[in-house]
C-alpha cells in the first residue's frame, strides 16, 4: 500500500545560529585582545613596582593564587566540550568579561589605596570602561537579536499549530465520512457475489472491485487510525466508558471480516458493568485495532475475548489461534510501521500503525498493554486501563 505524502505547510523560520566551535574561537580571541589591552595598559600606567612593595609576601601569594583560578575557571567554561550542559546553557564569554571585569576592579582599588600616583590610574580606569561599555553594547545587542528571533519563532510555531489542527480536523472528518458508505459497498459487494447463479465474468469484475473497495478502507481506517500519533493530554475528552459496549459495537463492525476469515470469535463480558474514565472514541480506535489484528490473523481459528475487573484496573485479555510471532521481532511489534514476516505473506496491504497506535492511545490513558506468543499457535494480548474513581 502506498504511503500518502506529509503535507508540509510553506513556512520558513528564521533561524540564527553561528557554529559553536567559531562562536568560541572569536570569543576566545576577542578575550585575549582585550586582556592583553587591559595588561599592557597596566603595565605601562600603573606603578606596579611600588605596588609590590607596598604589599606582604602572603597578599600578593593569595593574589596569584585568586588569579590563577580565575583564569583557570574561565578557561575551563570556554573550552567546555561543544553542546555540554556548561556550553549550551551559559554565555560563556559574558561570564569570563564578568569575572576579568571584578578582578580587575578590585585590583584597581588596591592600586589606588596602595599607591599615591592618580592620573596614570585613572587612565587605566577610563581604559577599563571603555572595553566593558564595548562588551555591554555587544551583549545587549546580541540579546535584542535573541529575542527578536525568539519572537519570530513563537509566531511561526503558532502558525504550524493552527495549521497542523486543521489538517488534522480535516483528515479525521473525512476519514470518519467515508468509513460507513465503503462499509456500505462492501456489504453489496459480498451479497452479489453470494448469488451461485451469477455469471464467471462479472462475478471476476466484482471480485476485483472488492479488492480494490478493501484497499480503500485500509487506506482510510490508516488515516483514522493516524490521529492516534497526535494524543496529549489536553486533547483527550474523558468521560464515562462502558467497555463491554465498545467491544460489542467493534465485533458487530467486523463481523463481515470474521465471516470471511471463518474465524469463531467469542466475547466473555463481566458479570457487572467495567468503567473507564476514558476518550471513548480513541479507546474503542485501540481495542478495535487489537481485536482487528487478532481475528485477520487467525484464518479458520478462533479468537476469545474476556474482561474483567482486578487491583483497579480493567483488564482486556484478547487470545488468538493465528499465525503468532517469531521471537526475534516480538520486541518490534509495537514499533510504528513495523510488521512481522509471516503478516506481511498473510495480509501485504497492512500499514504497521495498529498496534503502534494501540499502546500509544493506552498509554496515555495510564494503562500499559503487553504480549506473549508463540509462531504457529496464537498470541494473547492483554491491556491495562484504571478504571473510573
Amino acid at each position: 500500500m502506498e504511503q500518502s505524502q506529509s503535507i508540509k505547510p510553506e513556512l520558513e523560520i528564521p533561524i540564527i545560529t553561528k557554529p559553536a566551535l567559531s562562536k568560541r574561537f572569536w570569543a576566545l580571541l576577542r578575550l585575549i585582545v582585550f586582556g592583553g589591552i587591559i595588561i599592557i595598559s597596566a603595565a605601562m600606567l600603573l606603578p606596579i613596582g611600588e605596588l609590590i612593595s607596598s604589599l606582604s609576601a602572603p597578599f600578593l601569594i593569595g593574589g596569584f593564587l585568586i588569579t590563577i583560578m580565575v583564569f583557570g575557571g574561565v578557561a575551563f567554561l570556554i573550552m567546555a566540550p561543544v553542546n555540554s550542559a556548561i556550553s549550551s546553557s551559559l554565555d560563556i564569554e559574558s561570564i569570563a568579561v564578568v569575572v576579568l571585569g571584578m578582578l580587575s576592579l578590585v585590583a584597581l582599588f588596591i592600586i589606588t589605596l596602595f599607591t599615591e600616583s592618580s592620573s596614570p590610574v585613572t587612565i587605566f580606569g577610563l581604559i577599563l570602561m571603555a572595553i566593558y561599555t564595548i562588551y555591554v553594547y555587544r551583549l545587549l545587542h546580541e540579546t535584542n537579536r535573541g529575542r527578536q528571533a525568539n519572537e519570530a519563532l513563537g509566531k511561526k510555531y503558532g502558525e504550524l499549530l493552527q495549521f497542523d489542527k486543521e489538517k488534522s480536523d480535516f483528515i479525521t472528518v473525512t476519514s470518519h465520512q467515508l468509513r460507513t458508505p465503503l462499509t456500505e459497498v462492501r456489504w453489496a459487494l459480498d451479497a452479489t457475489l453470494k448469488d451461485q447463479t451469477l455469471p464467471e465474468n462479472p462475478r471476476f469484475i466484482l471480485q476485483k472491485c472488492k479488492q480494490s473497495v478493501a484497499r480503500l478502507a485500509g487506506i482510510v481506517d490508516d488515516m483514522f487510525r493516524a490521529r492516534a500519533f497526535e494524543l496529549t493530554d489536553s486533547n483527550l475528552k474523558k468521560e464515562a466508558v462502558d467497555v463491554s459496549s465498545i467491544i460489542r459495537e467493534i465485533l458487530e463492525g467486523l463481523e463481515l471480516m470474521t465471516h470471511q476469515k471463518e474465524t469463531d470469535v467469542l466475547f466473555e463480558p463481566p458479570e457487572s458493568d467495567i468503567t473507564l474514565d476514558a476518550d471513548r472514541a480513541k479507546i474503542r480506535i485501540a481495542l478495535e485495532n487489537v481485536i482487528d489484528n487478532a481475528i485477520r490473523y487467525s484464518p479458520k481459528g478462533r479468537v476469545r475475548i474476556s474482561l474483567r475487573a482486578e487491583a483497579g484496573n480493567a483488564i482486556i485479555r484478547v487470545e488468538d489461534s493465528g499465525i503468532g510471532i517469531a521471537p526475534e521481532e516480538q520486541n518490534m511489534i509495537f514499533t510504528k510501521f513495523f510488521r512481522a514476516k509471516n503478516a506481511l505473506l498473510l495480509q501485504p496491504d497492512g500499514s504497521g500503525i495498529g498496534l503502534y497506535a494501540a499502546k500509544t492511545i493506552v498509554q496515555k490513558h495510564g494503562g500499559t498493554a503487553n504480549f506473549t506468543s508463540q509462531p504457529g499457535k496464537g498470541t494473547i494480548f492483554l491491556i491495562n486501563l484504571p478504571l473510573r474513581k
